[in-house]
């Protein structure tokens, strides 16, 4: 189903840091965020983010998020807005992370539908020009959707990421009705972002918010949430 596939961008590495927020509203959160000292403000609109996920037979992909593995890798196809079953515009991404420091590699995949009688068969076939970026032996297993509001620092280095409203569709066991539960309603994401060489400084910026940096990956929620592992 993939005519051209090429690679968007080879990200220079950098880091995240996440965490995790509960007992405030978004428009609370917005509100600390716009008046941090860095003055940050809206870099893009709201949009919804899609993620399908894939991990191999064993869950090895999930297993060395739980344990803390130094190098993981992770692969996932994302496409933006309310678009379901029918992916417009999808990019593959593999995310490789070594200690703190993440890398990503993106390649512009052609928009394809998820069929409801072979949904891990029409994401593979969709793919199958790009994979060998990803293990042979990895399939996707996990649907996740969230909202996603988009901050940046006055300077520009430093921005920020807000996401709320989570859900989750395991693709492993799915029998003909797309069922996505969501299971921490309350619960906020917010990730600030940088360049390595920013590190001392971005000390500084986590100090202006009343959050613990905390680990925090959606797709081991979101194995979490629907298998129950």
């Amino acid at each position: 189903m993939i005519a051209n596939s090429s690679v968007l961008q080879n990200e220079d590495g950098r880091y995240e840091r996440k965490f995790q927020i509960s007992g405030l509203s978004a428009i609370e959160l917005e509100l600390l965020v716009r008046n941090h000292p860095s003055f940050f403000y809206k870099a893009f609109p709201r949009r919804f983010v899609n993620n399908i996920y894939f991990d191999s037979p064993n869950f090895d992909n999930f297993t060395d998020n739980i344990e803390g593995s130094p190098v993981r890798e992770k692969a996932r196809v994302r496409w933006y807005g309310d678009s379901f079953p029918h992916i417009h515009s999808p990019v593959l991404e593999v995310k490789r992370k070594f200690g703190l420091l993440g890398f990503k590699e993106q390649t512009l995949l052609q928009s394809f539908e998820i069929s409801s009688s072979s949904p891990v068969q029409s994401v593979l076939d969709a793919v199958k020009e790009s994979f060998a970026g990803i293990s042979s032996v990895t399939r996707p297993v996990l649907l996740n959707r969230y909202g996603r509001d988009y901050f940046i620092s006055a300077d520009k280095k430093f921005r920020i990421t807000i996401d709320q409203q989570l859900t989750y569709c395991f693709i492993g066991s799915f029998k003909g009705i797309w069922r996505f539960i969501e299971p921490e309603s309350d619960i906020i994401i917010m990730e600030l972002k940088y360049h390595p060489s920013l590190d001392k400084e971005a000390a500084v910026v986590t100090n202006g918010f009343p959050f613990r940096v905390t680990k925090s990956s959606k797709y081991a929620k979101g194995i979490y949430s629907t298998l129950g592992m």
